[in-house]
């Protein structure tokens, strides 16, 4: 069977020698368990390489910070694209590295940021597909109805649409907003009676 990746269990899976979380390990191992079966669409892969850009962001955030104790973080130009959710995590980056040198943090942040990139780079190369599709904004606002996040809506229309010419697959995500009660609601929603589904799988609530 294939598995279409939502982009936060790839996500997880880049994150995860950083990290100690539960999550982040389940990930990893599901995506090596099934790395030659796992297929994702580039809107996919275009969502991770911009949470890459912003993590880039945050951290130059914090440096800038740690150079000039005047500086009010999120103002610069380039933090324009950063929510409040993300501005309150640069804050907390910046206690956490407060008493770490300048030189030691650019230093940390930059090889962080490269590795990332380079194992998302190798894992585009390990997987079975990168496929091209566009999401139906149709299908993307009746799922919205039900789903709250627009963005995870817009995956979801991609793997409902690839999956019509597909045998089915496995979607994969570790969202918390796809609820497995809120998928399977879908699957019974008379206007997407004419949908094949793929299955469905959420780590944050089940493991492989």
């Amino acid at each position: 069977m294939d598995y279409f990746a939502d982009s936060c269990i790839v996500i997880n899976f880049l994150e995860f020698k950083n990290s100690d979380e539960e999550i982040k390990k389940r990930c990893y191992n599901y995506i090596n368990a099934h790395k030659s079966d796992i297929f994702i669409c580039t809107y996919v892969s275009e969502e991770i390489k911009n949470y890459l850009r912003k993590k880039e962001i945050m951290q130059n955030e914090v440096i800038q910070k740690k150079k000039n104790h005047e500086y009010i973080m999120g103002t610069n130009r380039e933090a324009e694209i950063l929510n409040k959710k993300e501005i309150f995590f640069v804050e907390d980056l910046y206690k956490e590295m407060e008493n770490v040198p300048v030189l030691d943090c650019e230093k940390e942040f930059e090889e962080e940021i490269r590795i990332l990139r380079l194992n998302f780079g190798i894992f585009l190369k390990k997987i079975k597909e990168l496929i091209s599709q566009q999401f139906d904004t149709n299908l993307a606002n009746l799922l919205r109805e039900t789903i709250e996040d627009y963005a995870d809506c817009k995956v979801l229309s991609i793997a409902l649409q690839i999956q019509q010419n597909k045998e089915i697959f496995t979607f994969v995500t570790a969202d918390r907003h796809f609820l497995p009660n809120a998928f399977d609601y879908l699957t019974k929603e008379p206007r997407l009676a004419s949908y094949k589904f793929p299955k469905f799988k959420n780590l944050l609530f089940e493991k492989d």
